[in-house]
């Protein structure tokens, strides 16, 4: 947490998440899903982002590695430090993927980042994307 940064504005493109799953089924722990560390350091380190195509005013995006059947919520932030948007939530398919369609027209001019957070495993998607 920066105090100084903007409500709603991403402060940096760089971040470190870890995730232990603490949540067994059968009696065996579920932690052989991703760890997700974002960013540089020692430890592994994968950076996490969404596929992103845009096409004329469409952007297509598409991400794995979630839990199969998990929620998932899609968001962009707009420039500006706007409030974020919401796009949907949808849910993981069976191999735990997710891919959709945003339609450009009558977004702000600037930079935007575009976000997939799954709701059980926590793991957040950030791509970035701009509109000229």
């Amino acid at each position: 947490m920066r105090a100084e940064a903007p409500v709603g504005r991403a402060i940096g493109r760089e971040a470190q998440l870890w995730y232990r799953d603490g949540v067994t089924e059968f009696g065996r722990g579920r932690s052989n899903l991703p760890r997700t560390v974002i960013g540089l350091g020692p430890e592994l380190t994968y950076r996490r982002t969404p596929e992103i195509t845009i096409a004329g005013q469409t952007l297509t995006y598409a991400a794995e590695g979630f839990a199969p059947g998990e929620p998932v919520g899609i968001w962009y932030n707009p420039p500006n430090g706007a409030p974020p948007v919401t796009v949907t939530t949808v849910r993981a398919d069976g191999d735990g993927r997710v891919s959709g369609v945003l339609v450009l027209s009558g977004l702000p001019v600037g930079a935007h980042t575009l976000v997939l957070y799954s709701h059980h495993s926590q793991q957040t998607f950030v791509g970035e994307f701009a509109i000229p």
